[in-house]
């Protein structure tokens, strides 16, 4: 994830490494150039990866972020399973509430069941 996300994430993942999770965050700092290699070494022993987009790309299948990490593991040999999130659109609040949904679709992707089809968290039809 990048920018203003990142504080509920780290929230999110102190309790749950509390509670013995195995969890963490990558945090790049810049989008272009974009640091793939770094990204993909600190996600190489992951089994599963969530990408938070805070912009979206109409007609694409992935956020931009999350098709610059999938692009990055499969260049550099990482064989995590990538979930990936459009939050936060039009600057609304990223909740603690979504964060456990991320954080168990994760756990569910690891385990070899869901999808990693892009997904809408916030967004009122």
């Amino acid at each position: 994830s990048m920018g203003s996300v990142n504080d509920t994430i780290e929230e999110t993942i102190d309790y749950l490494m509390a509670q013995g999770k195995k969890v963490g965050v990558v945090r790049p700092r810049i989008f272009r150039p974009f640091p793939a290699k770094q990204i993909a070494e600190a996600c190489k022993n992951a089994k599963a990866v969530a990408v938070l987009d805070r912009s979206d790309s109409f007609g694409s299948p992935h956020a931009p972020l999350a098709l610059e990490v999938r692009s990055a593991f499969h260049a550099n040999g990482v064989d995590a399973l990538v979930n990936d999130y459009v939050v936060g659109l039009g600057g609304a609040d990223i909740t603690l509430e979504q964060m456990n949904t991320v954080f168990s679709d994760l756990e569910a992707r690891a385990a070899g069941e869901g999808d990693g089809s892009i997904k809408y968290l916030g967004i009122e039809e």
